[in-house]
């Protein structure tokens, strides 16, 4: 077994080392073992055709690891698309301009609005007066799922 081991040359075990992290790459995802097993791979390639010594094996292991990271990262940031729907799964802020009614006195505090089909604990935004049932307001925030209200300037349409 002993003698096994020592058959192998370094390119050998830097590509046996590449390809063990991407397998480790398959079983944990996240990208953690990727670019070090592609360090690995390129290592293998330098290893094969220079035969530098394990110091300098070590030392390009660890830049290229550190290079493929950040290359990756870049490439991941740059092709990350932008959404048309920025607030798709942020149902408060898509409520932002709304107007909605007033079903239960609104002050400060505490009240109720009624949007859509659905009635939402709202409060008034500071500054403003207790608003009374009936009237049309506008949200303005949301904090958690409380919408902050004002009503609506004169420019402001229903």
């Amino acid at each position: 077994m002993d003698s096994f081991l020592h058959e192998f040359t370094r390119w050998e075990w830097w590509a046996i080392i590449g390809f063990v992290l991407i397998v480790m790459e398959v079983f944990i995802p996240g990208a953690v073992f990727l670019w070090p097993a592609m360090a690995g791979l390129t290592l293998a390639v330098i290893a094969a055709l220079f035969e530098p010594g394990w110091q300098t094996n070590l030392i390009l292991f660890s830049i290229l690891s550190i290079a493929f990271a950040l290359l990756g990262r870049s490439a991941y940031l740059r092709m990350r698309e932008k959404s048309d729907h920025p607030q798709l799964n942020q149902r408060g802020q898509q409520l932002i301009g709304r107007f909605c009614e007033v079903v239960e006195t609104t002050s400060m505090e505490r009240g109720r609005v009624k949007l859509g089909d659905s009635t939402w604990l709202a409060r008034c935004a500071p500054g403003t007066k207790a608003i009374p049932v009936g009237e049309h307001v506008q949200v303005i925030a949301v904090e958690g799922t409380t919408l902050i209200i004002s009503q609506p300037t004169s420019s402001s349409s229903l």
